[in-house]
């Protein structure tokens, strides 16, 4: 499996990416490799191992997820910086006349 310099450059045109011709190239080894160990990966045999999250047991450090009191509004509005009748205002973003993004 060979990744070519014209893909790498193809995946880097589509997420906006600036590469010069030295980083493209060791790029695309880069990316050979991990592919290649994809490869390797694919080949192994699964059948009958359980999937896991973790390779070893982990405890989840997170709260659980119950319902609880919201936070008063005047304290959640207490730092934004412009507020109208209770509500945090924000910057307009969206274009009126649907051209999209300004």
């Amino acid at each position: 499996m060979r990744i070519s310099i014209e893909e790498v450059e193809h995946v880097a045109q589509l997420a906006h990416l600036k590469f010069g011709q030295d980083e493209i190239a060791a790029m695309a080894r880069e990316l050979d490799a991990i592919l290649e160990h994809v490869q390797k990966l694919q080949e192994l045999d699964v059948e009958g191992v359980a999937p896991t999250t973790h390779a070893v047991p982990v405890i989840c450090p997170l709260a659980d997820d119950e319902p609880a009191a919201s936070l008063p509004r005047q304290a959640v509005v207490a730092n934004a910086p412009d507020t109208l009748d209770g509500l945090v205002r924000v910057p307009k973003f969206i274009d009126d006349s649907g051209a999209g993004l300004t």
